[in-house]
């Protein structure tokens, strides 16, 4: 595969992960807040809820474009390949990772750390391992024949 094809695949899958983080993550948020009884992102009007989508989005998007290069890091080395246990665990150590850079930055930014509880931590490993293996079943749908290293043309 060439460099451009690579670097277009990494921006695709960075697109449908911020996408899929962009709508998933604020549905979450309010179904959390609403579980846990506080005002969610649905009552203070759509302002909070648009800068959530872009949050999530830009986090999603981030993950997805560290997903896509360790999954071609780990691609190089000989036996090595993507599975769908792999894809699950790559993602919700993603998750994982973003709320804890997450937290770092609002200690840096705003001085306080959030309250790292088990809910939100779940939430985010949750939807991490469910846009890898997505990512996967993607992959795995538009996998070439062996001995094909190019895609099929267009001819004219």
């Amino acid at each position: 595969m060439s460099g451009f094809r690579k670097l277009r695949a990494a921006l695709v899958i960075a697109l449908t992960w911020g996408v899929f983080w962009g709508v998933v993550g604020p549905l979450l948020a309010a179904a959390i807040s609403l579980v846990i009884g506080a005002s969610g992102p649905f009552s203070d009007g759509l302002g909070t809820l648009a800068w959530l989508f872009v949050t999530y989005a830009f986090v999603g998007g981030a993950m997805g474009l560290g997903f896509a290069g360790l999954t071609m890091i780990l691609g190089r080395r000989k036996g090595w390949s993507l599975t769908r246990g792999r894809a699950i665990l790559l993602g919700a150590f993603g998750g994982l990772v973003a709320y804890g850079l997450y937290g770092a930055g609002m200690g840096l930014v705003k001085g306080w750390i959030p309250n790292f509880g088990a809910l939100p931590a779940a939430m985010v490993a949750g939807i991490g391992a469910i846009t890898g293996v997505l990512t996967f079943g993607t992959a795995a749908r538009g996998k070439l024949p062996a001995g094909n290293n190019e895609p099929k043309r267009i001819e004219e």
